[in-house]
């Protein structure tokens, strides 16, 4: 179902439904229509649907970029009984821009399209080429697509990155690809990185084949090279950006992080690990 079209800005969508099967279902997602009649993917979820009364779930922070763009209810699961009652949406404030957390770099991928023209607080880029040895990292200066991966670096001031209609597609030569809520390593010739860090020790760290793989969620992004040479450096194509330089390779008696257990850790947060063969504590 989608609704009529709407007036721009951010709205809190909520759903009377009843779970017919009594179990936990999967739940619709929320993606728009535009005008033109074309779709975004999902924008917005739902949560857990569980028990067989009916209840109310809301999803907040819906962003119509424009006007006349419709808000639809998708229903991923087509095995899932979920009925639902009525839905009503509130517009809740004008604003038609994202602002994702970022300390000093961030992977991100939005379902929005992002108008990095008049965006503040942050700066954007991706990953436009590699030679096997350098990745050079592009400034983004207009809007880009939905889905497109990208890694931010924050700047002075509050970030927001305005939405927009349409971007431009650079899924074809941009090696940031998208989370997607599925796992990921290194394949054969097609290796994988992921940002983990805070402030110097900011880096790319490559997933090992040998290594789980580890689950890239949506609004994140990965770096994928294929044909990478033993040693990657970043470049950055504006010659402003500065605090990622090199790659890290998934080597445990090196750069690798891993926890007291031995597992690789690719996003750590505070606690105990080993690096370089040294236990250090992140706070």
């Amino acid at each position: 179902m989608y609704s009529a079209g709407l007036e721009a800005g951010t709205y809190s969508i909520t759903v009377y439904g009843r779970n017919s099967k009594g179990t936990a279902q999967t739940p619709p997602v929320v993606i728009l229509r535009s005008p033109s009649g074309s779709y975004t993917g999902t924008v917005a979820t739902f949560g857990s649907w569980s028990g067989s009364s009916t209840a109310e779930y809301t999803a907040i922070n819906v962003i119509i970029p424009e006007d006349g763009y419709a808000f639809c209810l998708f229903q991923v699961d087509y095995t899932s009984n979920i009925d639902l009652d009525y839905v009503y949406a509130v517009k809740t404030s004008d604003n038609t821009s994202v602002s994702p957390s970022v300390t000093d770099y961030a992977t991100f991928s939005s379902p929005y399209a992002l108008d990095f023209t008049s965006a503040t607080g942050v700066k954007a880029y991706y990953a436009s080429a590699s030679d096997g040895s350098a990745v050079t990292m592009t400034k983004v200066t207009g809007a880009v697509a939905a889905g497109t991966g990208l890694l931010l670096q924050k700047t002075e001031g509050d970030i927001s990155i305005p939405t927009a209609a349409s971007g431009t597609d650079l899924s074809a030569s941009n090696l940031l690809k998208p989370g997607t809520g599925a796992a990921v390593k290194t394949e054969g010739n097609t290796h994988r990185y992921v940002l983990a860090g805070e402030g110097a020790s900011t880096s790319f760290y490559e997933l090992s084949a040998s290594d789980d793989a580890v689950t890239i969620p949506e609004g994140k992004a990965y770096l994928e090279v294929v044909n990478a040479g033993a040693r990657l450096s970043i470049s950055f194509s504006d010659g402003e950006a500065t605090g990622i330089a090199n790659v890290k390779l998934p080597n445990a008696t090196t750069e690798g992080v891993y926890n007291l257990n031995g597992q690789r850790v690719a996003y750590p947060t505070k606690g105990l690990y080993i690096v370089n063969g040294k236990k250090v504590i992140k706070k």
